[in-house]
This record gives structure tokens, C-alpha cells and sequence, in this order.
């Protein structure tokens, strides 16, 4: 009985890393459904953001995934229908819709990973005017003017853009990224796709010292990285889109900028970069020339996982903007709590200086003001359908306002509270699913499991009770824990980045990949027990050597749900087995 129970953990936890091995082999056709393959250097994919931004590795993926041949699938989105009140004379409500899409297409070549991003926004069709009501939002112009009190719709192109990844040594490699449309160098990720703000409907009013070139009509970009750095540098158009929102405003690439990342663990993505952004904004009186801009960032975001596939994501981030020689700050602060992908919590304080002129302050214009911002939102999420996620939410703010230009608002301190109610709709987190007929997989259910258990997004908490007086019924939970910790540990896009990186653990998935005969579900059928003793007993060594590895350790006690199964007496007397068994401890 042992033995077979062997087999069938293996069985089930060896089948996502034996698949990473086959895409590293050149016959690679594909990663496991609902799973991404590392990058270069084992790096998860889970890292990146907007253009060449990176985001916290334990960030969720929230993507619909598909496979072609040898290419890769993914779609991202987030789309709102809003109603926005806001309380001030300056501005007034409205009705309409927040939205973006991206897909992605991504494949082996050359030695590394070439992959098209095309990301449109129907906003020139769902936003009304010049943009939807956001008090003291400034930045951009429309119908001839600053557009002030208002943030402007995106463009119907947001990305049009290549990128070319590969190693160009065991610890380094390289990146090049462009397009018609993309992302320089410059700034935190951006606020459409930063983790602290993917529920939040509305832009942040400094959008405009941090990320506003998030779209750039024209940009180059080169970079050097390794696991935990990145170094790169732009050259883009840095001219702000004009009203037009439904072309291209192709201009010369005479803006720069150069970015440094810092990845001190799987939870932090720390940025500073610095840009000279050439006619960046249009002149405040007609006839004079467009104002150039030098723009300075420092940010950092952390993402902590929380039990029952939540997170809690939180962005820090400071900004100058310099133009003619006078220097502007903004601060920024924002959160996002996730409870189990059901209830959403999240906020942002920010604290901007702003000109007159910005702000269209008749008789005022040569002031420098400063203004500050706090909205708190929730959402609730629905259950998921064909991998999107619906929701219903609000979100309060409420601004503050210096005494010298109250009267132009109508209000006293705090001046300005609005509202926003929404629906949204997202891609859920995209999590490996192995709820497959068991016998396409060549397995039957272990003792003490259904098919519901097999899913990674089981709480541990419904798994049945392990009766410890009973040996066949401390073997079936002690097989059935073991099962749900490796198949969650090899799910993990940081620890698969783990395996790919240990070259004796790469090796051992080679020789096992080579003495095992597997298909893909919707393939065939799948055969994975081992063909002979030998085969059995690698097997066995390769787990040992996973959960021995101190990184994976660490990863295992980061994560709350994949620490209480690890510390289930069965589950710990399983890898106990697991050792005595393995050749090397013989």
C-alpha cells in the first residue's frame, strides 16, 4: 500500500515541474493550463507590470490564460461602469466607464522570450467630454485648455509594443522593449496595474508626478537584470497625447529616462528613476513654446499574501516635477486588501503642490498651492464566471483645500467630498487547478480524497479529519496533506523559479522527464508512475531535495494555508518517510 501511495503523490506533485522542464527543452509547447512559465533566470512572471515595470512576486496573477503551439496567451483588464459625484461648483457628475484591456502573446526564441502586448481602452467612446470629474486633477488639455478638476480618458491605443528577454549569463540577462505606443523607464508601476490600486476606480491626482507617460506615443527602452536588480534607460516622446484619443501622436523620440529596481525579496519592488521629458506639456499662454519637464520618482510597493488566496498590497511613492526651474512634490499612499478575492477594502492619501495655472485659477495663476486628497472604497466580488470576476462597490473622498483658493471652490476645509459608486468586472488570480477526471490523469483518488480536494484553492480547514488512532486513516490524510502542500509549492511561481534555478534540481527533473512517459489532459492519456526501482527512488530524491532547499522553506512559511498543512503531524511524518526512503540518506 505504501508504495502505491508513493506513486500517486508523486504522481500528482512531480507534474507541474516535470512540464517546466519540458519548456526549458527546445520541444517546449507549453506551460501547465493556468500556469505561466518562469522567465530568464527562473524569474516568475508574475513580476511583471506595466512596460518593463515590475511588481512584487507574490503578487497574484489575475489573468485569463490560453495556449496556442508555442505561444502563450494571457489577458488582462479591468473595466468600471461609474457614477461619480463630485460636491464642488468646479465640477459636476457623471455617468460612464473606466476601462482597459490587454492581451499578451509571448513565446521561446533566439534563446529567450519574444512576446507582443497590445492594450486599448474604450474610454474615448464611454468617457464624456474631456474627461470624467476628479477634483483637483490636473494634466493634459482639451478643447484648447488645461484640463483641470478632471482626469482625461486614456487613449484608444494605451500599448502597441514588443519584448525580447534572454540570459546572457547564469545570473544576468538582457531586456529590450518598444513599440508605437508603451511604458518608458520612468516611474512606479502604473496605477492602472499597481496592485495597491486595481480596485480602485479613479486615478490619483499626482498621476502626473509619477506614471502619466505610461502612455508614450514612441518608445525605446534597453535593460540588464539579474533576480533582485534591474538597471534600464528609455528614449521616448515625451508629449503629453493630445484631445485627439483615437490615433497615434508619433512624434521624435528626444525624451529620457533611466529607472533602478531593487527586489529585495518575493514581497517588495522598490523603484527610482529620473527622466527629461522634452515639450512635455503644452504652453499656459497660446503662441509660447511647450514647457519641458525633469521628473524625479522614488517608490516601493509590498505585497503581503494573507490565508484564503487574499493579499494586502501597499505603494509608497514621491514625485518632483521641475519646469522652469521651479521644483513640485507630490507624495502618494495607497492600499489594497484583499479577503479571500470576495471582499475588497482599499484607500489613497496624497499630497500634491500645484500652480495656479495647473489648477485654472483666474487671478491666482502665478500661486503655488498645495492640495491633498483620502478616499476609501470597498468592493464586493462575486463569484467567479468563465474566469472573470464581477463586483459592486463605492468608494468616498474627500479633499483638502488651502484658504486662499476655497472661494473658488464654494467650500470651506475639507473642501470637496465626493462619491463614486461602480460594477466592475476583472480576470480572478489565476491559480493551478488540477480538478481533472482522475483516470485521463492515469490516477485515481487517494483514500480520504474527492476530486474537490485536488483543487489548490481547497481550505485546509474541509480536508478530512485525521483520525490518528487509525494507521489506513493516518496514511490517507497524511498522503492527502503531503499532496496539497507540494502541489501548492510547485504552483508557486517563486518556487518553481527556485527549481529552475538549482541546477541538480533541474538535472533530476531531466532524468526523471526521460524515464517517464506523460501527455497533457486533453492529450491523452497520462502514465507517470515511475517504470522501475530507480526511477521510484530519483523520484523520491528530487522531493527530498525541494523541501530541503531553505528557499523553499522560507516560501512555505510565508504563505499562512501552506504552513498549517506543513505543520500537520501526518503531513510531517510523510516527509519523515519521504527522507528515510530517499537513496541518500541510505
Amino acid at each position: 500500500m505504501t508504495g502505491r501511495l508513493v506513486r500517486r503523490v508523486l504522481s500528482l506533485a512531480l507534474l507541474v515541474p516535470l512540464r517546466l522542464a519540458a519548456q526549458v527543452a527546445p520541444e517546449a509547447e507549453s506551460a501547465m493550463p493556468g500556469m505561466m512559465a518562469p522567465g530568464p533566470l527562473g524569474i516568475s512572471r508574475d513580476r511583471d507590470g506595466s512596460g518593463t515595470s515590475w511588481i512584487p512576486d507574490a503578487t497574484p496573477m489575475a489573468a485569463v490564460h490560453a495556449q496556442s503551439g508555442s505561444w502563450e496567451l494571457m489577458l488582462h483588464g479591468n473595466i468600471f461602469v461609474q457614477y461619480i459625484e463630485q460636491r464642488s461648483r468646479r465640477v459636476s457628475s457623471q455617468f460612464g466607464s473606466i476601462n482597459w484591456l490587454m492581451g499578451m502573446a509571448q513565446r521561446p526564441w533566439a534563446g529567450g522570450d519574444f512576446g507582443f502586448r497590445a492594450m486599448m481602452s474604450a474610454e474615448p467612446f464611454t468617457i464624456p467630454g474631456c474627461g470624467y470629474p476628479l477634483l483637483l486633477q490636473t494634466g493634459e488639455t482639451c478643447d484648447g485648455e488645461s484640463i483641470h478638476d478632471a482626469q482625461h480618458p486614456h487613449d484608444l491605443f494605451m500599448e502597441l509594443a514588443v519584448k525580447y528577454e534572454r540570459p546572457i549569463t547564469d545570473r544576468v540577462a538582457l531586456q529590450v522593449y518598444g513599440g508605437p505606443a508603451g511604458e518608458p523607464a520612468l516611474g512606479p508601476v502604473a496605477f492602472p496595474h499597481r496592485p495597491s490600486a486595481l480596485t480602485n476606480p479613479l486615478a490619483p491626482i499626482s498621476h502626473h508626478w509619477f506614471d502619466a507617460t505610461h502612455i508614450s506615443f514612441g518608445v525605446v527602452t534597453g535593460g540588464i537584470y539579474g533576480k533582485g536588480w534591474k538597471v534600464e534607460g528609455s528614449l521616448f516622446n515625451g508629449r503629453e497625447p493630445d484631445e485627439n484619443r483615437r490615433d497615434l501622436d508619433l512624434a521624435r523620440l528626444d525624451s529620457y529616462a533611466g529607472r533602478l529596481w531593487l527586489m529585495p525579496s518575493d514581497r517588495w519592488a522598490i523603484q527610482a528613476s529620473a527622466g527629461k521629458l522634452t515639450e512635455a506639456e503644452p504652453a499656459h499662454v497660446a503662441g509660447d513654446p511647450r514647457i519641458d519637464v525633469n521628473r524625479y520618482t522614488a517608490s516601493a510597493t509590498y505585497l503581503r499574501p494573507l490565508t484564503g488566496s487574499g493579499s494586502w498590497a501597499s505603494t509608497a511613492a514621491w514625485g518632483r516635477n521641475v519646469e522652469h526651474g521651479e521644483a513640485k512634490d507630490a507624495l502618494l499612499l495607497e492600499s489594497n486588501l484583499s479577503l479571500a478575492e470576495r471582499h475588497l477594502f482599499f484607500g489613497r492619501a496624497e499630497w500634491a503642490e500645484k500652480s495656479g495655472e495647473d489648477l485654472d485659477l483666474l487671478g491666482s495663476e502665478d500661486g503655488s498651492y498645495k492640495v491633498g486628497s483620502l478616499a476609501l472604497g470597498y468592493t464586493r466580488q462575486l463569484d467567479s464566471y468563465h474566469g472573470w470576476l464581477p463586483g459592486v462597490g463605492a468608494q468616498a473622498s474627500v479633499n483638502f483645500i488651502p484658504s486662499a483658493i476655497e472661494p473658488f471652490y464654494g467650500q470651506s476645509k475639507p473642501g470637496g467630498f465626493g462619491f463614486t459608486i461602480f460594477a466592475s468586472l476583472r480576470p480572478a488570480a489565476m491559480v493551478m487547478d488540477m480538478r481533472h477526471d482522475p483516470e485521463e490523469m492515469g490516477t485515481a483518488p487517494m483514500p480520504g480524497m474527492d476530486h474537490a480536494q485536488t483543487n489548490m484553492t481547497q481550505d485546509p480547514g474541509t480536508m478530512p479529519p485525521m483520525a490518528m488512532g487509525d494507521t489506513a486513516s493516518g496514511m490517507a490524510m497524511s498522503a492527502s496533506g503531503m499532496h496539497e502542500v507540494l502541489m501548492r509549492m510547485v504552483a508557486d511561481s517563486v518556487i518553481q523559479g527556485r527549481i529552475m534555478g538549482d541546477p541538480e534540481l533541474t538535472r533530476m527533473i531531466e532524468e526523471l522527464g526521460m524515464t517517464m512517459d506523460m501527455t497533457m489532459p486533453g492529450g491523452g492519456a497520462m502514465d507517470m508512475a515511475p517504470a522501475d526501482r530507480s526511477s521510484e527512488e530519483r523520484a523520491i530524491d528530487f522531493i527530498v531535495r525541494l523541501l530541503s532547499n531553505p528557499a523553499v522553506e522560507a516560501r512555505i512559511h510565508a504563505d499562512p494555508r501552506l504552513e498549517r498543512l506543513w505543520n500537520d503531524p501526518a503531513v510531517q511524518s510523510r516527509l519523515r518517510e519521504l527522507r528515510d526512503r530517499s537513496p541518500s540518506n541510505r
